[in-house]
């Protein structure tokens, strides 16, 4: 009993160490379908420049609905400072003395930028063991670090993080691909929309967003204070009363659970956490449905500050509907930005891995972007197709940043066999029977019209690509 007292002790006086010393903000994660049941395994932790060498980082892979358990000890690969500063300013993060791999170690006394976040990147190539049966497919990828930063306001100060993933090997699946950090830096009263999605460019599959607690140990909570929960988890216009975002206003608060943009007006210079699970679908033709066959976590940390005059730049909202087999395009769509002197630059988060996004200045200093698509038949969707740009200007220190979300919805053309023949007393019987784009029937009604025979004129009765050629007008 004396033994295990004296362990715990020590333990919380680590924690309380590091809790001054590491200052974690955050992490993701993501995994890669190597093939054999191999996946490449792949953890990013955000920490204040500020703290100490992180601990060893241990993972645990942990059957669910199953007993299994495996551990071992990630690899660190990179690291580097990602605060959201203009060029010209500096952070907190001393660029000077680096480490074995070039980047920043420590903090940078001289800068007067109170923020410095590095993010530390780890990888290990997993494969799981061979005895495994086909029904034991779902499994718990798990980290837990001490501990988060002491100056976060809203929730979290000095818990320990918690982070975990969810991997199906059976549907030899990869995780979302994140093309951006999800650090921001934002003034108070601006309204913003603040990109944290992902894109699936290996398996295509579909993915929503949900706001989720900050984790201490799996199913435990961090301490939120006072109104902040993890769904409205910062000082925004309406807060804590109005819950439902209005576009117009900006007053409230959303993460749009489709294309993974937040938005709000925050109004309270604060240093607060976001948790977004991110969740992949795909058809299951066993139960005629989408079924959830892996979950990412990105747990990152959100600056407001407080009496700064920079004004976020801007993009219009825009939409298209096609047919698959078409070209679809977006062409010209110009940003703006309420400072007149500021550069703008645009790029997009990848999400229609077919597409081709071009961003050019245009002879001004705000860029605009064309984008377009040839669809083909294996395009078409009941469900929009989505793709996000952000428009990023160079205000020093913090640069302004905006968000927007840009839907593309898929049609199929219509597949017909067409047949038409006369029928005597001057008409002629058309009959249309559906077909789908393999010419197969698709089991709807043959639909059937009758029109007046023209005198004179030749019927066409021909098909071009699958869909009956225009009759002549009678």
């Amino acid at each position: 009993m004396k033994k295990n007292l004296q362990t715990l002790l020590i333990a919380i006086l680590l924690c309380s160490f590091n809790a001054k010393g590491n200052h974690i903000l955050g992490s993701d994660g993501r995994y890669k379908y190597l093939g054999k049941d191999t996946f490449l395994l792949t953890l990013d932790i955000y920490r204040d420049c500020k703290g100490t060498n992180l601990s060893p980082i241990k993972i645990n892979v942990i059957g669910v609905g199953f007993s299994y358990t495996y551990t071992f000890t990630m690899t660190q690969i990179n690291c580097g400072d990602v605060t959201p500063v203009c060029k010209k300013s500096c952070s907190k993060c001393d660029r000077s003395s680096c480490n074995a791999y070039g980047y920043p170690n420590g903090s940078d006394p001289t800068c007067s930028f109170p923020y410095g976040i590095e993010k530390i990147t780890f990888q290990d190539t997993f494969i799981f063991s061979d005895t495994l049966s086909n029904s034991k497919c779902k499994f718990r990828i798990e980290f837990s670090q001490c501990c988060r930063s002491g100056a976060l306001t809203t929730c979290c100060s000095g818990d320990n993080l918690y982070n975990y993933m969810e991997l199906n090997r059976c549907y030899n699946n990869s995780s979302p691909i994140y093309h951006a950090n999800p650090i921001n830096i934002f003034c108070v009263g601006n309204c913003i929309a603040m990109n944290i999605s992902g894109a699936d460019t290996t398996d295509n599959d579909s993915i929503s967003y949900h706001l989720a607690p900050a984790l201490t140990s799996f199913g435990n909570s961090c301490t939120y204070q006072g109104s902040y929960t993890y769904q409205y988890p910062l000082y925004y216009d309406g807060f804590p009363n109005t819950k439902k975002f209005v576009d117009s206003t900006c007053k409230g608060f959303m993460l749009d659970s489709i294309n993974g943009v937040i938005k709000c007006k925050p109004m309270q210079q604060q240093y607060l956490q976001i948790v977004v699970d991110v969740k992949e679908w795909r058809y299951d033709s066993a139960s005629n449905k989408k079924i959830n066959i892996g979950v990412t976590r990105r747990d990152f940390p959100v600056i407001i500050i407080a009496n700064c005059t920079n004004k976020p730049p801007s993009l219009p909202s825009a939409s298209q509907v096609g047919c698959a087999g078409d070209l679809i395009c977006f062409n010209g769509i110009k940003s703006s930005d309420p400072d007149s002197k500021d550069t703008v630059k645009l790029t997009w988060n990848k999400g229609i891995s077919k597409g081709k996004f071009t961003a050019k200045y245009n002879g001004s200093k705000k860029q605009e972007f064309d984008f377009c698509w040839q669809t083909d038949s294996s395009d078409a969707s009941a469900t929009p197709y989505y793709f996000t740009v952000t428009a990023t200007d160079d205000a020093c220190p913090a640069a302004g940043s905006f968000t927007r979300s840009y839907s593309i919805t898929v049609k199929q053309k219509p597949f017909a066999k067409y047949t038409a023949n006369y029928i005597g007393c001057g008409k002629v019987r058309f009959q249309a029977q559906p077909l789908q784009p393999n010419n197969i029937y698709n089991g709807k009604e043959i639909y059937t019209w009758e029109c007046p025979y023209p005198n004179g004129k030749t019927i066409r009765d021909t098909a071009k690509n699958g869909i009956f050629d225009t009759i002549q007008k009678m």
